[in-house]
């Protein structure tokens, strides 16, 4: 396409005419054009997109009026990653927001149910997770697992027991390091009896 092709060699294309046998993509929404020019968007060195520009009219576009809309289309290039920028900045302004009330309910929390209230609350704000439970060594061969999470619902049930051997979070707990699985369907072919606990892709040292 025009807009491909403008991207990869990082100048404008144009199609004076695109009835004649012109190189683009012809978009079912805009079955009345008949000139088109596409102008990369760079910022720095790189290409993070383009302008496409489309009229009724052939022959609309010339050499003064690619000149303009590269301008406009540098400056859309700029104001984007501006946008950019800010958006990540405000996502990291919310994050050590939260990091720090977690911390400062973890510091004032006298029992498991608090701290566990306050993990079940800030952690799938931080991380968009489903599940999380927190496992804890009860013997030298065995963990206690309290489910936090239950349907996007903050829970602590009772506690199950698990033998190390079975479960993916002793790996991190023998380690002492985290253990993590960026896709988890491998491992459970391997071994049934590490998805008896681990809903979640990877498990921290406790």
């Amino acid at each position: 396409s025009m807009v491909g092709s403008a991207m990869l060699a990082r100048q404008a294309r144009i199609a004076l005419d695109v009835g004649h046998g012109a190189v683009r993509f012809a978009n079912p929404l805009l079955p009345d054009t008949r000139s088109e020019i596409a102008l990369p968007l760079i910022a720095g060195q790189r290409v993070i997109g383009a302008l496409d520009v489309q009229s009724t009219q052939a022959n609309a576009f010339d050499e003064a009026s690619a000149e303009v809309l590269q301008i406009m289309a540098d400056q859309l290039a700029v104001a984007l990653i501006n946008a950019q920028t800010l958006g990540r900045a405000e996502q990291q302004a919310r994050t050590l927001e939260r990091l720090n009330q977690l911390s400062r309910e973890l510091t004032q929390a006298t029992s498991l149910e608090q701290i566990t209230s306050a993990v079940a609350r800030h952690i799938p704000q931080l991380l968009n997770v489903q599940h999380l439970s927190l496992a804890l060594t009860a013997t030298p061969n065995q963990l206690t697992v309290y489910r936090l999470l239950r349907g996007g619902r903050a829970v602590l049930d009772s506690g199950q027991r698990f033998e190390t051997s079975q479960t993916i979070a002793a790996d991190a707990v023998r380690r002492g390091e985290t253990v993590y699985f960026s896709d988890l369907s491998g491992l459970m072919a391997r071994q049934p009896a590490a998805a008896r606990f681990p809903r979640s892709a990877g498990a921290a040292r406790f």
